[in-house]
Formats: structure tokens, sequence, C-alpha cells
């Protein structure tokens, strides 16, 4: 699983600088810089919407600080402040509740230690191993790895377990239910389910089994996105 990274600093060379280092980690680091900023109003408008596990900023930045920024979009993602003065690490860390922080130009085996002293590739594992999906007023929290597949039945969303048990059923249209387990290792198969891709067993050109034998048939109008999103999930 990558650690997917955005980067919000007003320098253009700096957000170049911090990339060039995170793309020199040695393939254990597994971070992907998935989206810039350079201005820190169009970050707080639109980070939000971004599926992301780390965030990189400037702790001084036209209009409004890295603080003030990490405080409006009000995230619980692990921060990294990045600044040219190395004085400001412990305001920083007394105010806000960072992983790290890197002085200008960020170096590489700083960056690893951040990374490994706060475990911060488990930590973005175990969230991703969550799926929260609403119901009504209500919410329900489950261990991705408890869910085998999901069946649309009308107005309902069946999950299924190991046993081919229906954990719970919820009232939710299939294309909310995908944009909130997207990127989370599920996929529509057909126009009835999605399935756990870590639970195929078997694949054929119009059918899956999974580790608990259950057999889908792989719908005509989703084979070709569903048989090439395959290839790039066990890539």
């Amino acid at each position: 699983m990558k650690l997917k990274c955005i980067i919000i600093d007003d320098d253009n060379f700096a957000i170049e600088a911090i990339k060039k280092t995170i793309n020199s980690l040695p393939k254990h680091f597994p971070l992907e810089v998935i989206k810039t900023f350079d201005n820190a109003i169009e970050a707080i408008n639109e980070i939000n919407n971004i599926d992301f596990n780390l965030l990189f900023i400037d702790y001084e930045m036209p209009g409004y600080t890295g603080i003030e920024v990490v405080k409006r979009i009000n995230t619980d993602k692990p921060v990294i402040f990045v600044s040219s003065y190395t004085e400001k690490s412990i305001d920083i860390t007394n105010e806000v509740n960072i992983v790290g922080f890197l002085t200008k130009p960020p170096e590489k085996e700083a960056l690893e230690n951040i990374i490994k002293n706060k475990n911060l590739l488990i930590t973005a594992h175990n969230k991703m191993s969550r799926i929260i999906i609403p119901d009504g007023k209500k919410e329900y929290f489950f261990n991705k790895e408890d869910i085998y597949y999901i069946k649309s039945d009308k107005k309902y969303k069946d999950f299924f377990d190991k046993s081919n048990n229906v954990i719970k059923s919820i009232v939710i249209s299939f294309i909310e239910l995908e944009s909130l387990i997207n990127n989370k290792g599920f996929e529509r198969i057909s126009k009835s389910y999605l399935i756990n891709v870590s639970k195929i067993k078997e694949k054929t050109l119009t059918y899956v089994i999974l580790t608990n034998e259950k057999k889908i048939h792989i719908g005509e109008s989703q084979k070709s996105s569903f048989l090439n999103n395959i290839k790039n999930w066990f890539k």
C-alpha cells in the first residue's frame, strides 16, 4: 500500500524539492505525491475532498501559516511541517499535533526517520482496513477483511462474510457506496455485486471464485474495467 501524500507550499521550487526527496526514498517507503497546492486558500477549499494519508506543509505562507491551514481543514491525517527556520520546530510541536518537522531542503534520512519512528505506514494501513458506511442517521464500522462481497438487493446493500452470511443490510445506492470504499480494495464486478479483491481465489474471463468458494459472474458491462483494475491491484 502506498502512502498518498499532499504537499502545500507557496514556493513551487520547494514543492519540487519535497517531491524529489519523497521520490528518492527506498522502495520499502512507498510514498506517492498525489496532489500539490501552491495556494493556501485553494488547499483549504479542496483538500477535504481528497483521499490522502500524509500532508507536507510549509510553516510560513502568505495569508495563512501552515498551522492555520491545518486547523482550518480540521484533518486527523499526520502532518509534516517543512520550514527554513529550524527554531520553529519547538513551537510547531507544542501548538499542533504533528508527526514531524523537516528543514528546507528536506533530507531523505530525516524523512525516513519520521516515517519509521511514527509508524506511518502501519497507521495508514490500519486506517485503510476500516470502512464506515452511513445508514440514515447512523454509521456502521466494518473491518474490511470481514467483508467478502456486497450484493445489491433493490434499495438494500447486503454485506456478506466468510460463511456467506449477511453481516448487515444498509440502504445506500451503489454509486454512493463505491465512492465511500474507493481505493479500499473493493471492485464492482457486475450490476449487483462488489467484491473484496483480496478474497479472490480463482478468476476466468467470465467469473471469479472467492476464498469462501462463492462464485460470482463478471457482468458484461463491467468486464473491461474490472479485469483492468484487477491487474493494477496485483501489480
